[in-house]
């Protein structure tokens, strides 16, 4: 594990800027609103998940080549339950841009007590991100069914403030839930942040460099490695 110092100068309300795309409700599959919204402000735009929302996505949502991109996230996002269509996939979410920045107390729910209950450990990764001179944070992830979020092939990346719990309500405990999986990154920083896991709260993998980690508690995991 690298440590270093990561100072980024940019701010959540420099990507603020630019049209703004409300992510609609779909009967069938929200992921079709949300993909859309992301298409809508894809460059310069703020894509908003107003509070009080709930979002259920039924498919597998890839967000690419977002710039100057402000995320205001305050909703509820219901990933799907246990469906052996998913298994294997690489993440619910994947979103992968430049200047990327997210805040607003929203959640993300795995739904990872219908995937522990079977005892199956290939689902995918609930948030997957691949951004530079971005900035994330003020959000929580609940009951991932595997890792809570991956890292990969990033630069210059905030995470802060995170809230990530997953808790078993019987005896099918949850297996292999990372709460952050990193590879290929320069310069990361995870600070300020509450994980309560029942795998590492981080995996720093291979391909690695500027890795700092700075107050966060880790409950319940195998720790930091």
């Amino acid at each position: 594990m690298v440590v270093a110092t990561l100072a980024l100068t940019s701010s959540v309300d420099a990507a603020a800027v630019g049209k703004t795309c409300v992510v609609a409700n779909n009967k069938n599959d929200d992921s079709l609103g949300i993909i859309q919204a992301f298409k809508d402000c894809q460059s310069g735009g703020t894509v908003v998940f107003p509070k009080g929302n709930t979002y259920n996505i039924r498919s597998i949502i890839k967000i690419e080549k977002l710039k100057n991109v402000y995320i205001d996230f305050q909703s509820k996002v219901n990933m799907p339950r246990f469906n052996k269509k998913f298994k294997g996939e690489s993440a619910f979410i994947t979103l992968k841009g430049d200047n990327v920045h997210m805040s607003g107390g929203g959640s993300f729910n795995g739904n990872g007590q219908t995937w522990w209950d079977v005892k199956d450990v290939t689902a995918p990764t609930v948030l997957r991100v691949t951004l530079k001179n971005s900035q994330l944070g003020n959000f929580k992830i609940l009951n991932s069914p595997r890792a809570h979020m991956g890292v990969t092939s990033c630069q210059d990346l905030v995470l802060h403030n995170l809230y990530f719990k997953s808790a078993s309500i019987n005896s099918n405990r949850p297996m292999n839930t990372d709460a952050l999986q990193i590879s290929s990154t320069t310069n990361l920083l995870l600070k300020d942040s509450e994980l309560i896991v029942g795998d590492d709260c981080t995996a720093i993998n291979g391909g690695n460099t500027g890795i700092t980690v700075s107050n966060v508690k880790c409950v319940g995991g195998h720790g930091f490695r």
